[in-house]
């Protein structure tokens, strides 16, 4: 079954294109990882 849904997909496959720009995603990392350091853990 799975093999038979990547096949039908891959007929209509398109290549993938980065919509934003690399700093955006650095910086939401940089912000996610500021909250999460702030987490204490046992």
């Amino acid at each position: 079954a799975i093999m038979k849904y990547v096949e039908h997909h891959n007929q209509s496959a398109k290549p993938f294109i980065w919509k934003a720009q690399a700093e955006t995603i650095l910086e939401k990392y940089r912000r996610a990882k500021a909250v999460l350091d702030k987490i204490k853990t046992a």
